[in-house]
């Protein structure tokens, strides 16, 4: 009887397992398919909040015009890279204009991202391609949003140019709202263990 039981449980782990790897595939692939915007308030002061927000809005209008002939991530990337100095003059004017005088720091890195929900699509956890903008002490609560494909102002128009982009399988993952929760949690904690182990 207890070498069934043990047969059983083995049977079910491996069951899971199993049914959960294509799910983290697809994860996998998504965080090598997407550019993220990440900006990182000088404090959460009412003040610092309100800044970093406006800045938002003016690098997601430059990136707009910067990613309009972008169709791949390697191509997004190269823009990012040959814009750094417009970007990061459009966040210190943005700054200025507020009477402020705070260090913008503007850098195209990888950073690892927690399951993250964006109205009505939810992205995994995972390292990603970012824009990363830090302003001042950067200290504060950040704000993040997907810059490629296009999904950073939230409206229908950005959903379907954003999930046009992905593959099926990856365009399921990120509009399944709650279908898996649990998956999320599983990548997430796999995640996790990687980043404590420094991958």
């Amino acid at each position: 009887m207890k070498t069934l039981f043990k047969s059983m449980c083995v049977a079910f782990v491996l069951t899971v397992i199993f049914s959960f790897l294509p799910f983290q595939t697809v994860c996998e692939n998504l965080t090598r398919d997407v550019l993220r915007l990440h900006i990182l308030a000088n404090s959460n002061t009412a003040v610092d909040q309100k800044l970093k927000l406006l800045v938002r809005d003016e690098i997601t209008k430059e990136c707009k015009d910067i990613f309009s002939g972008a169709d791949s991530l390697e191509e997004a990337k190269k823009l990012t890279l040959q814009n750094m100095d417009r970007l990061k003059s459009t966040a210190e004017n943005v700054i200025r204009e507020q009477g402020k005088d705070y260090s913008v720091s503007v850098n195209l890195c990888k950073e690892y991202f927690n399951t993250r929900y964006y109205g009505s699509i939810t992205m995994p956890a995972g390292k990603y391609t970012a824009l990363q903008i830090k302003i001042g002490e950067a200290n504060g609560e950040n704000w993040w949003c997907v810059l490629y494909p296009s999904l950073c102002v939230g409206t229908s128009a950005d959903y379907e140019s954003f999930t046009e982009e992905l593959s099926p399988s990856e365009s399921d993952v990120v509009s399944s709202g709650n279908k898996y929760e649990f998956k999320f949690k599983i990548v997430e904690a796999v995640s996790d263990i990687f980043k404590f182990f420094g991958f």
